[in-house]
């Protein structure tokens, strides 16, 4: 018999590719806290525009929540969408 093919992952395979990549996703989760510290759903709620896309529209939005804090917003506006004023 000859040696074991290497051609299709086995369950260890799987386990060890568990084992390197889980704890990144887990600490991406913790990273994001609860969901009150999200931004809202308007502009308003966002916070100041810091950055805007080629077509004038803000797109990255930040807003102060505390000493060090920050919440950073990134949006992709819909083709033809923006806030009043940009559409």
């Amino acid at each position: 018999m000859g040696p074991p093919s290497n051609e299709h992952p086995n369950s260890h395979d799987y386990d060890q590719l568990l084992s390197i990549y889980n704890h990144v996703e887990s600490a991406m989760v913790a990273q994001q806290g609860p969901a009150s510290d999200l931004a809202g759903e308007t502009p308003a709620e966002w916070g100041r525009a810091v950055r805007f896309d080629r077509l004038g529209r803000p797109n990255v939005f930040e807003r102060a929540e505390g000493p060090g804090r920050k919440v950073v917003t990134h949006v992709f506006w819909a083709i033809g969408e923006g806030p009043r004023g940009n559409r």
